[in-house]
């Protein structure tokens, strides 16, 4: 039987990640009792998107730091952590013992250890794409690197020519921030090729500039991917209704005329045979399909909101958070049908006639997604659609409002997405079983910018003995191993070990379950037994910002999508 793997050499062990030297503070959640830093040096290798329960703290100040990343020493397993703050204290030079890591990114890159600042006049209030606690103009601070490490993804692309499909309600072909596709538009309203601006598209307009806004123009707001292609498909009128025939028939035109991501800021009514056959079309086609999740507060687990909620592989259903990375208020969530979540609320964008605006809803994270794809497509362009989202998936942060809330239990981080270490997404979630006979079957994906050496699937038992097995690799980037069968009343640990031809090692989030017969916690796994960080009275709730009111200017979600089939003539 093999052991678990030794924290130091967990440290040691992952390798290939230099120069992150001027990251932002650390990260404390009180719920979980784990520390989130952007990147921490071990000797001359500094690494990325690194989680740690804390053990003891032996020392901190108020004094300004004296170091500007964050060190752990493997001789005494100190872990000296330049400046955190926890219930609105500012603490610095802190000195912990480490209980685990929980994970590591393995995202970090010598060329994208600095960000690039557009020159963007609005960029500064895009707290979504550089977060450093600014109120900006939508008077509601939230916290410092709590957005989409954006301005480091930029540093190793900013999009090339890639196509993305906008279905909505039309969209500003001639604003001053935009690039569209030439001759490449469809009015579904009339069923003929036709100016996507009529009635402006407010809402879609809006949905353009999130994922593919120019870049570094000096103008306006700036899109996740600076130089992707924009196709309008209007399928929606200026009251946010449409047809699934209308969805179906842009979704088809969008993959036969090469756009490689459908964004899909709408969703309502019934699942629809027709809707389902034109998004299983895209997935035929290696093509991107991202939908939000919807705006009712609900869980698409029990109560399914469409498009997002099809069971096609190329779906990727996503929630809103806010600026102090909470779940938005109004967004949906689903532990086994919302992939991921991305920024939604108080969202600067473009406005119809060059003109700029603020809104909220999943409407609004859902472009900052298909953006996203659309740069590792720039950044790997040989790279396959399923690919993508294990990308996206597997880079996100992972924080406590998000775990157990969505597949991934975490946020997008688009420099993460890009990494040249493995990422590993879709680990099977196992929720508590009165099955004793086994076995446990767990699979994976993973993916790296070569090749992946092996995967192996990490267990415990009860905290304590358990085993190291080699995953076997299927199709698609897949993975599975076999967990034998336990008797009632024991716990089980697991993570996934993965490690590329170069040695590069990344390890997954801890998921538990259990043998017994107790109703499930739903909590999605990564959690188990840390003690919660003792500093001062740390135990304290954490101050979040106040709730933002919805712009309700436009419906944004749910966008009321009426079962209408147009009469043929």
């Amino acid at each position: 039987m093999k052991k678990i793997i030794a924290l130091c050499s967990v440290w040691a062990g992952i390798t290939g990640i230099g120069g992150v030297k001027n990251a932002d503070a650390a990260h404390f959640d009180p719920t979980t009792g784990r520390v989130t830093l952007d990147a921490v040096s071990v000797g001359t290798t500094d690494y990325y998107g690194v989680q740690v329960g804390i053990g003891q703290v032996l020392r901190y100040t108020t004094l300004p730091p004296v170091s500007t990343v964050d060190v752990f020493d493997p001789a005494t397993g100190q872990l000296t952590i330049r400046s955190l703050t926890v219930g609105g204290v500012r603490y610095t030079n802190i000195v912990v013992t480490l209980q685990a890591v929980y994970g590591v990114t393995g995202a970090g890159m010598t060329a994208a250890a600095n960000p690039v600042l557009p020159n963007d006049v609005l960029f500064s209030d895009q707290w979504h794409l550089r977060n450093t606690g600014q109120a900006g103009r939508t008077g509601v601070a939230g916290l410092a690197g709590d957005d989409l490490n954006a301005a480091r993804a930029w540093n190793l692309a900013t999009g090339k020519g890639i196509q993305i499909a906008i279905l909505d309600d039309g969209l500003d072909i001639y604003h001053e921030d935009l690039r569209t596709v030439p001759g490449k538009s469809w009015d579904y309203r009339v069923n003929a090729y036709g100016d996507p601006s009529s009635g402006l598209g407010n809402h879609g307009t809006a949905c353009g500039g999130l994922a593919a806004a120019i870049g570094n123009n000096g103008k306006g707001v700036v899109g996740v991917n600076w130089n992707v292609k924009l196709m309008p498909l209007k399928f929606l009128g200026s009251d946010g209704s449409g047809s699934t025939a209308d969805a179906a028939e842009a979704i088809i035109y969008g993959v036969d005329n090469g756009a490689k991501v459908l964004s899909n800021s709408w969703g309502g009514g019934d699942a629809s045979q027709v809707l389902q056959d034109a998004i299983q079309y895209a997935q035929d086609r290696g093509v991107l399909f991202i939908a939000a999740s919807g705006n009712d507060s609900k869980n698409t687990d029990s109560s399914p909101n469409y498009p997002s909620n099809y069971a096609v592989p190329n779906v990727v259903s996503v929630a809103s958070n806010d600026a102090s990375d909470n779940l938005s208020s109004f967004s949906n969530f689903g532990r086994r049908t919302v992939d991921l979540s991305a920024p939604g609320s108080s969202i600067y964008s473009t406005r119809p006639l060059s003109r700029y605006q603020r809104l909220s809803g999943t409407s609004m994270a859902t472009p900052h997604v298909a953006g996203a794809a659309a740069l590792v497509m720039a950044r790997y362009p040989s790279i396959a659609s399923h690919q993508v989202i294990v990308r996206l998936l597997g880079g996100v942060d992972r924080k406590s409002a998000f775990i157990g809330k969505m597949v991934s239990g975490g946020r997008l981080n688009v420099f993460n997405a890009m990494s040249t270490n493995p990422l590993i997404a879709l680990t099977t979630d196992w929720s508590n079983t009165t099955n004793t006979s086994g076995p446990y079957v767990v699979s994976t994906s993973v993916v790296d910018d070569q090749s992946v050496a092996s995967v192996r699937l990490i267990y415990t038992l009860n905290g304590a003995g358990g085993d190291t097995l080699n995953m076997t690799p299927g199709t698609r980037d897949s993975y599975s191993a076999n967990i034998p069968g336990q008797a009632l009343n024991t716990t089980i640990n697991y993570m996934v070990l993965a490690t590329d031809n170069a040695g590069n090692r990344t390890l997954g989030p801890t998921y538990s379950f259990k043998i017994s017969n107790e109703p499930d916690p739903g909590d999605g796994g990564g959690c188990c037994g840390q003690s919660a960080m003792a500093m001062g009275n740390l135990h304290g709730p954490a101050k979040y910002a106040v709730e933002l009111p919805l712009n309700l200017a436009f419906f944004l979600l749910p966008l009321v999508l009426v079962r209408r089939w147009r009469k043929k003539k």
